[in-house]
């Protein structure tokens, strides 16, 4: 993926430690290339993934901290939907749970993809889990959750003003009902701008942040 290829370079830019979160790890591979990067610039660091989905395993690389909680606009529990199914191709769909339902947008783009099962979840809020790991800043968010990346905004007015990048997917329409779209997306990050867009994956850099 483009944006690890372009994470060294950016290294420059985070503190001392360097502060990580990273909420939907899925199985944990792109978690394992990410703090590998870390490990080799030689510099401490604070790294949190979080994967709310039982069935996933991920790996937990060495200095990576794990939670099995959800990102939320608010702390305490909440409905996760879980994604099942097989595709034509023999892709399994266990990596698009959300705690948002799926609209008739996603199921029809996805027609083996089913949503059968619902679980309970306890979610935290990006501010609570910062505070929660000593973060009065963050230097890299790695966001996969599915259509909560508004929900994650929402959950830290304090903190992400004080995040240098955001990388996250979006989508242009609500594949799950209630998520905020790319324009929303941007509109809520007024302090932050677009540093690259891969059409369907995004970073954003905080104004503030000057590159080597």
């Amino acid at each position: 993926m483009k944006m690890l290829e372009l994470l060294p370079s950016l290294l420059p830019t985070f503190g001392n430690p360097i502060h990580v979160i990273e909420p939907g790890m899925n199985d944990g591979f792109h978690t394992g290339i990410i703090a590998r990067i870390l490990q080799q610039s030689g510099r401490p660091f604070v790294y949190v993934g979080l994967e709310p989905d039982p069935r996933l395993r991920p790996a937990i690389p060495p200095g990576v901290t794990f939670s099995s909680q959800a990102i939320g606009a608010k702390d305490g529990k909440a409905t996760f939907f879980l994604s099942e199914g097989v595709s034509k191709e023999g892709h399994q769909y266990t990596g698009s749970s959300s705690l948002h339902p799926p609209s008739d947008m996603l199921l029809t783009s996805y027609p083996q993809m089913r949503f059968d099962r619902r679980i309970d979840v306890d979610t935290i809020t990006y501010d609570t889990l910062c505070k929660g790991y000593g973060m009065d800043w963050v230097d890299f968010v790695w966001c996969d959750t599915q259509g909560c990346e508004g929900d994650l905004i929402a959950g830290g007015l304090e903190m992400m003003p004080k995040t240098q990048w955001f990388f996250t997917e979006y989508a242009a329409g609500e594949l799950y009902l209630g998520q905020a779209v790319i324009d929303q997306i941007k509109a809520s990050l007024p302090f932050m701008e677009v540093h690259t867009d891969w059409g369907g994956d995004i970073l954003f850099k905080h104004r503030d942040v000057v590159i080597p």
